[in-house]
C-alpha cells in the first residue's frame, strides 16, 4: 500500500490523520479530446443464449484434453451468448485498438490486460442490453504457449480468452482477433487455469 501510494504521489498519512480526498481537475479534463468508439454490436437474446453451469463448461474441456485447467468461478451459471454475436463483439473489440490506443506493452497493458478488457467489455455490453441472468460465458485463462498462436511465439506463460457461445467453446487471442474451435487450439493440453 505504502509503495503504491508513493508511485501516485499520493501523501501517506499517519494513523488518526486526517483523510484528504483527491479532486479531480474538471477543467483540465474537459480540454481533453474526445474519444470516439465505434458502435458495439446489440446484445442478442432468445433460445440460443442457454445458461451453462460450471460442470457443463468443465464437461467441453474434458471432451478434447485429457488436462482440463482449473476453472475459478464467481458465480455457478453463465449465459452463453450466440454466436453470432460473439463473432460480431470479437471484430468490434479489434477496432477499439485504435480509439482507445490499446497496444501491448510489457508491464503495463500485456495480455492479462488484453483478456481481462475483452471479458468486462463482454459482460458490460451483455448487462446494457438487458441481459440480466447473469454473466455471459466468457473467461480469460493462462496457458503454457509451447506452439505460436494468432501471432503470439511459442514460449513462456501467456494470456487468452475462452468464451463459451451458443456453437461450444472457443478460444480467442485478443491481441489479434484470431479464434477458433477448443477442439483446434494448438495448446489446448498447455492450459492452466481459466477465470469465470
Amino acid at each position: 500500500m505504502l509503495v503504491l501510494a508513493l508511485a501516485l504521489g499520493v501523501p501517506v498519512l499517519g494513523v488518526g490523520a486526517p483523510i484528504e480526498r483527491i479532486v479531480p481537475n474538471v477543467e483540465a479534463l474537459s480540454r481533453q479530446p474526445m474519444t470516439s468508439l465505434p458502435p458495439p454490436p446489440l446484445w442478442a437474446s432468445g433460445p440460443q443464449t442457454a445458461l451453462w453451469t460450471v460442470d457443463d463448461v468443465a464437461a467441453e474441456f474434458r471432451k478434447v484434453t485429457a488436462t482440463p485447467p482449473q476453472i475459478v468461478h464467481g458465480s455457478l451459471g453463465f449465459v452463453r451468448p450466440d454466436h453470432r454475436w460473439f463473432l460480431a463483439y470479437v471484430r468490434w473489440f479489434q477496432l477499439l485498438g485504435r480509439p482507445l490506443n490499446l497496444h501491448y506493452q510489457d508491464e503495463l497493458f500485456n495480455c492479462v490486460n488484453y483478456s481481462r478488457c475483452f471479458v468486462a467489455f463482454a459482460d458490460l455490453l451483455a448487462q446494457n442490453g438487458g441481459e440480466m441472468r447473469g454473466s455471459i460465458c466468457v473467461g480469460w485463462a493462462t496457458v503454457f504457449n509451447q506452439n505460436s498462436f494468432g501471432g503470439v511465439p511459442a514460449g513462456g506463460g501467456h494470456a487468452i480468452v475462452i468464451a463459451g457461445t451458443s456453437e461450444g467453446l472457443f478460444v480467442v487471442e485478443p491481441q489479434t482477433g484470431t479464434m477458433v474451435a477448443l477442439r483446434d487450439y494448438p495448446n489446448r493440453d498447455e492450459l492452466a487455469e481459466m477465470n469465470l
